[in-house]
Formats: C-alpha cells, sequence, structure tokens
C-alpha cells in the first residue's frame, strides 16, 4: 500500500506542478514575444497530457489483466520519470506535447 500511494504521489507532483510555470515555459518554448498568446499554447500542452491518458488508459488496463499489475505499476512509474525528463528538456511546443502525451 506504501508503494502504491508513493506512486501515485510522484505521478501527481509529476503533473501539478506544471501549473505553476506553464505560461512562462511555452513563451519560451514558442518565442513569444508577449504572454498574450502563452494561454493559447498551454491550453494544447496540458491538453496532450490528458488525450493521452484517455486512448492508454483501456489498454493499459487489458494489459494489466493479462500479466498482472505489478509489471504496469514499474512500467509506468519508469515511464513517467523518463518522460518527465524528456518533458523538462524539451525545446520545442512538439517535443513538450508529445512527452506529456506519453507521461
Amino acid at each position: 500500500m506504501v508503494a502504491i500511494s508513493s506512486c501515485l504521489l510522484a505521478q501527481t507532483v509529476a503533473v501539478t506542478s506544471l501549473s505553476t510555470y506553464i505560461g512562462v515555459y511555452v513563451q519560451q518554448l514558442v518565442g513569444l514575444a508577449s504572454a498574450d498568446m502563452a494561454g493559447y499554447y498551454s491550453s494544447w500542452l496540458l491538453i496532450s497530457y490528458t488525450v493521452g491518458g484517455l486512448l492508454s488508459s483501456y489498454p493499459w488496463g487489458i494489459f494489466a489483466d493479462r500479466f498482472g499489475r505489478k509489471p504496469v505499476m514499474l512500467i509506468g512509474v519508469c515511464g513517467t520519470g523518463l518522460f518527465s525528463i524528456a518533458f523538462g528538456m524539451s525545446e520545442t511546443l512538439a517535443a513538450a506535447m508529445i512527452s506529456r502525451y506519453f507521461l
């Protein structure tokens, strides 16, 4: 139970910590002179995470039923770490959206 709770806490922190600096991050990625359009691009960046979760939840559930929940948890934790680093190192908006999609 402690391991699962720790994984869920790490996932929550990885997902929600973005909202504090997303406007500045998008402004730097896109190269906007002002922050007026940053909200538009920020919404696409945030939506990419939701779409990725929506499209992958059902296949991951099938995978978990077939192979067990432990492999799914391990893949999920490793994937969260890997794609969080990829998101932080993104130099374009497209790369950031792809890493958020797979996060």
